[in-house]
């Protein structure tokens, strides 16, 4: 039941954060002194990727193990996230595994969930909901050595056991904009 909870929670996420986001060129207002430290080393899905972890494995058992558990679980079976495919499976493995990892990192960081809505935005995009590929976005609008300090939490976490492929951080003026329809809704 928790874990059914906690999935309904990530999918929630998921749809408000990827809400407003298409369109909307965020490389516009993105100068700001500390932006200079992490400028963009490549592009994806039209954000600017600013940081990456270093891959240590090229197989995790343990997401291995966590995807298997998903091709059982009875939300996967019973299809209550959507009809059971491999799209759904990576889906839901993402949720479980680097999604956990990450929403952690950032909260020890950044002092809980209303420290990080000043800072940045962590939602989920899914392959059940048109993305490319299941992944965990981090976006920052300020990045500064908070975020050496999320990814040394992140890195160490996954040395030798864990592949962060499906995370991504960003830089984006989107994120003022996302925190600021936000702060109209609250």
């Amino acid at each position: 039941m928790k874990k059914m909870v906690f999935i309904a929670i990530l999918s929630v996420l998921l749809l408000i954060g990827g809400c407003g986001t298409e369109g909307t060129d965020g490389r516009a207002d993105d100068s700001s002194a500390e932006q200079d430290n992490w400028g963009a080393i490549k592009n994806v899905s039209d954000r600017d990727i600013i940081a990456e972890l270093k891959q240590t494995v090229e197989e995790s058992p343990q997401r291995e193990l966590a995807s298997q558990e998903q091709l059982t679980s009875m939300e996967y079976t019973e299809g209550f996230f959507g009809d059971p495919s491999k799209e759904l499976e990576e889906d839901m493995t993402v949720q479980a595994i680097e999604g956990p990892a990450a929403i952690e990192a950032v909260q020890k960081v950044y002092g809980g969930d209303d420290g990080f809505d000043k800072e940045g935005v962590l939602f989920f995009e899914n392959q059940q909901n048109g993305a490319t590929q299941s992944g965990v976005w981090i976006g920052l609008k300020a990045p500064d050595e908070r975020l050496q300090q999320v990814l040394d939490i992140l890195q160490q976490k996954g040395e030798g056991e864990r592949s962060y492929q499906n995370l991504s951080i960003f830089s984006s003026v989107r994120i003022r904009r996302l925190n600021y329809m936000f702060s109209k809704t609250k």
